[in-house]
């Protein structure tokens, strides 16, 4: 679980990802579902302002906007975005409320010289 200033943000064992907070309600947390994009498998996550962040299993960066997002039957329905496609491996990443951080594999690049 994460937090940031206006939302709470759970990633469970299957890869969902559940939200509450400002704008996403103040009671139980609701399951995040995307508009018409495939179901992603989420391994981390991290929030920003407005913003979740997901690493997907295949090594992909997504980002949901859950500030546009909507109700629908219980769940937080709003866009995805693919921030980064799988191209290279993500050593780690971090969310705040204007930026976001990502760690790849230029490390390893630096450290075998």
């Amino acid at each position: 679980m994460v937090q940031a200033k206006k939302y709470s943000l759970a990633l469970t064992e299957k890869g969902d990802l559940y939200v509450w907070g400002l704008k996403a309600g103040f009671g139980a947390p609701k399951k995040i579902r995307s508009h018409k994009a495939p179901k992603v498998e989420v391994v981390d996550a991290r929030i920003g302002s407005d913003k979740v962040y997901g690493l997907a299993s295949d090594g992909s960066l997504y980002e949901w906007d859950i500030f546009k997002g909507t109700e629908e039957q219980g769940e937080w329905v709003c866009n995805i975005e693919k921030v980064l496609p799988n191209t290279r491996p993500i050593l780690g990443f971090s969310a705040g409320d204007n930026y976001l951080l990502v760690l790849g594999d230029i490390v390893k690049q630096i450290e075998s010289r």
